[in-house]
């Protein structure tokens, strides 16, 4: 059998997806300028630098990574047999199945008899109410959208709303509805024909001996229509709340999970995009997504940090989200994770999260990469912390 030769080490660890091996493995990943950190031992500081090809003084090796805690330093290829322990063919196949280059000293071997780490245990399902079918939450968006569309200054302060924002102008339904409002719908919503299928989304909350039939919320609100994976009907909704402060306990979007209990869709994601070769933008909130729109980008929010499973965490893994929705970002020609523009620690810590997710987005089929909002928007001010903000002031100097 041949030996593994420096020019073809070289081609593998340059070809393959290094943050994508080490997103598979658990470790969490920092952009820090033109390369990442992160940990592979217990330490509180990371001490562990990672290199794109071409990028260091061994750039030419492809992929490497150098430990200067313990000065030890090697390519994807040094990792997965010094950090992970496979032999080194193994290691060797597991890079060539990931790079889809065959070096000469497997030309005529099986490649795929690699071993492969043992997959994480499966998602338990979000809390909240139970799942329902596509058809049967489609009907319940549209009865609600239907009958709140009534109210008659719904739109007209949803569209001022947005403006203010520098969101208006998107073709997406949308109203503010106000805390008496919120009551008043409670009986039009419970004579409709599908009142059953409110109270299983959980728009509205049954009647209970200390309580009345009531809907999900209780003040004002801006609620975003939001349509199915392929963009095709209102299936779901976002509601922000506009009177939220930093202490509330119940969240700054209705439908957010929180420790008290506010209510989760299913599918609860505003698909506000058509992915199809098009670049699509992951970011933290549904204003960051209507506000991407309005700059011309195509866009899907979470509610939250973006970040990969974290299978001991039940409320708090976007990546469960995105599922659905896979198929579609397959499509995209760049799914581009942008966490918030935070200072600090709460920076630092949202961008080693949302590299976690690109990680997870590659090994799903996705072409991912992480971008600050300092890399998707140059010309912005320091000041602006998303894109929601982004879009005011440019909308505002027009």
């Amino acid at each position: 059998m041949e030996k593994l030769t420096t020019t073809d080490r070289q081609t593998l660890c340059t070809n393959v997806d290094f943050l994508a091996v080490l997103a598979g493995d658990g470790v969490e990943v920092q952009k820090n300028g033109n390369h990442w950190i992160c940990t592979l031992r217990n330490e509180r500081t990371p001490s562990c630098h990672i290199y794109p090809p071409g990028v260091g003084r061994r750039g030419g090796d492809g992929w490497t990574l150098h430990d200067y805690g313990t000065e030890a330093h090697m390519d994807a290829l040094g990792y997965l047999v010094d950090v992970r322990g496979l032999p080194f063919m193994d290691a060797v196949k597991e890079l060539a199945q990931r790079s889809g280059f065959t070096p000469a000293c497997l030309q005529g071997m099986d490649t795929g008899t690699a071993p492969r780490r043992t997959p994480p245990p499966a998602m338990p399902a979000p809390a909240g109410p139970p799942s329902m079918t596509l058809e049967d939450q489609t009907r319940a968006a549209g009865v609600l959208m239907r009958i709140a569309s009534r109210l008659p200054n719904a739109r007209t302060a949803a569209a001022e709303y947005l403006k203010g924002r520098g969101c208006d102008g998107l073709k997406h339904l949308r109203l503010v509805i106000t805390a008496q409002e919120c009551r008043d719908l409670v009986p039009m919503l419970a004579g409709d024909p599908d009142a059953d299928l409110m109270l299983r989304a959980g728009i509205l909350k049954a009647a209970t001996d200390e309580k009345p039939l009531r809907l999900a919320w209780w003040d004002r609100v801006l609620l975003l229509a939001c349509a199915d994976p392929k963009g095709h009907r209102p299936t779901y909704y976002v509601g922000r709340r506009l009177d939220w402060v930093p202490w509330d306990k119940w969240g700054k979007y209705i439908n957010q999970p929180t420790n008290a209990g506010a209510v989760r869709q299913p599918f609860n994601l505003p698909a506000l995009y058509n992915a199809e070769g098009r670049d699509v933008l992951l970011v933290e909130g549904p204003m960051d997504a209507l506000g991407a729109g309005a700059l011309g980008w195509a866009a899907v929010a979470l509610l939250g940090k973006p970040q990969a499973h974290h299978y001991t965490d039940r409320d708090g893994a976007a990546a469960k989200m995105l599922e659905a929705h896979l198929p579609a970002l397959r499509n995209a020609k760049t799914v581009r994770v942008v966490p918030d523009n935070d200072g600090g620690e709460k920076g630092a810590e949202g961008e080693a999260k949302a590299a976690k997710l690109v990680g997870w987005l590659r090994a799903a089929g996705c072409r991912s990469e992480l971008n600050t909002l300092a890399e998707l928007c140059p010309t912005a001010p320091p000041e602006c912390k998303d894109l929601a903000d982004v879009a005011k002031l440019q909308f505002t100097n027009l």
